[in-house]
């Protein structure tokens, strides 16, 4: 399935090619999809390796990756259809950091970088990374004007280089893809930027789970990075792709939104707290509590970011008061 998924976005760089207003843009954007054609081919040659026994562990969760899968598919879709109609190089350079944010996703790095890193074509290990170099050079020759633009391809860079050092196999409680808080910022900083200069809400959760507080009481750690790993897993299922998330503490994960309306985040917030309760199945007995702040960043990003998060941590506190499953959001 990642085949196709890097072959759907190879055709969406086509189109963004097709549709450009210059012979510069064209090229880069055929050179782009030329990128993904070529790597997918070399993948698919090494592909029958996996049917070889002993070669690839399996995965250690195939059906969460898959549904992560079919969810990163039906993106790319939308994104097939949005860049068809005729638009500006910077909208084109969005679009594609876009695609990019799905493409390295960790649920494609737990598929191919094992196939990646069993193939001793020293090339193809560099080719990801030389296609991601490309588009940040883009970024910076058609964003020289727009230097917050060049910023937001840092968090790319990171993204990538996380799931790709994390080394892959499955979704497990030790991939760098479920990072703290310090390690999130980095991401988290160029999009606020972003939301800043374009007047976007941005929204911060705080979700706390009982379940999670006791079992790490116990310190039965097998079972607690189980647990740890299954409430991240529910939360990143319900959230959006261009959400952030990562641990805040040993029992509470932070979400950072944007583009949101405040009545969606009701509606998402009940949505992770009734997910993580499926999730923990007999052990749910406990308490899912979420504190959210809400609104626009108008001065200095690390300052309000700061506050944000204080005042979803209060919201929380007040939140966790309540006899069971409380949601408060300012």
């Amino acid at each position: 399935m990642c085949s196709s998924l890097y072959l759907k976005a190879a055709e969406v760089y086509s189109t963004l090619s097709a549709l450009a207003e210059g012979i510069d843009t064209s090229i880069f954007w055929a050179d782009m999809s030329a990128d993904l054609k070529n790597y997918t081919v070399q993948i698919g040659q090494i592909q029958e390796l996996v049917e070889r026994p002993r070669i690839i562990e399996p995965l250690e969760r195939p059906h969460e990756t898959t549904e992560q899968l079919n969810r990163i598919d039906k993106k790319l879709d939308a994104l097939l259809d949005s860049c068809k109609a005729s638009q500006g190089v910077l909208d084109s350079l969005l679009l594609a950091y876009t695609l990019e944010i799905y493409l390295v996703d960790s649920a494609i790095a737990s598929v191919v970088r094992p196939l990646v890193n069993i193939s001793s074509d020293e090339i193809l290990r560099k080719q990801y990374d030389e296609h991601i170099h490309r588009l940040v050079s883009g970024f910076r020759r058609y964003c020289n004007a727009h230097p917050h633009l060049i910023t937001l391809t840092e968090s790319l860079q990171w993204v990538y280089e996380a799931n790709r050092i994390s080394g892959t196999n499955g979704i497990g409680p030790n991939i760098i893809d479920m990072p703290d808080l310090r390690g999130a910022l980095r991401i988290i900083r160029p999009l606020a930027s972003l939301a800043r200069r374009n007047e976007y809400t941005i929204a911060v959760f705080l979700v706390n789970s009982t379940t999670l507080r006791e079992v790490y009481s116990h310190r039965d750690h097998k079972a607690y990075y189980r647990l740890l790993t299954s409430t991240h897993n529910s939360i990143k299922s319900i959230i959006r792709t261009s959400d952030i998330l990562c641990r805040y503490d040993s029992d509470t994960f932070l979400v950072y939104l944007s583009r949101t309306k405040q009545t969606f985040l009701y509606h998402i917030g009940h949505r992770i707290m009734k997910h993580i309760h499926a999730n923990e199945g007999v052990r749910s007995t406990g308490s899912v509590s979420i504190g959210g702040s809400y609104g626009y960043l108008r001065g200095d990003i690390e300052t309000e970011l700061s506050q944000y998060i204080e005042k979803a941590a209060d919201c929380l506190t007040r939140a966790r008061l309540a006899p069971k499953n409380k949601l408060l959001v300012e």
